[in-house]
């Protein structure tokens, strides 16, 4: 899979979660200690992020980091 896709199906399934959890972009920004503007960038899929950063967010929307990239990988957004 290219990176763009990638970062793409990435930033879908965050905000898919995200508004699952009822969650805000500043809430999640918050709650995760990651800046507004990344969580912006990275729903839009035009920002890499680390995987420390990842993993917050991801324990943030309660899912498994494991399980997400599985589904992204798969496509299941």
């Amino acid at each position: 899979m290219q990176k763009n896709i990638f970062m793409k199906n990435l930033g879908l399934y965050i905000k898919m979660e995200r508004l699952r959890e009822g969650l805000s972009q500043e809430e999640l920004a918050s709650n995760s200690e990651c800046g507004l503007s990344l969580i912006g960038t990275l729903e839009r899929g035009e920002k890499s992020v680390s995987f420390y950063n990842l993993y917050k967010i991801a324990k943030c929307l309660n899912i498994d980091i494991n399980k997400m990239l599985v589904d992204i990988e798969n496509k299941v957004i």
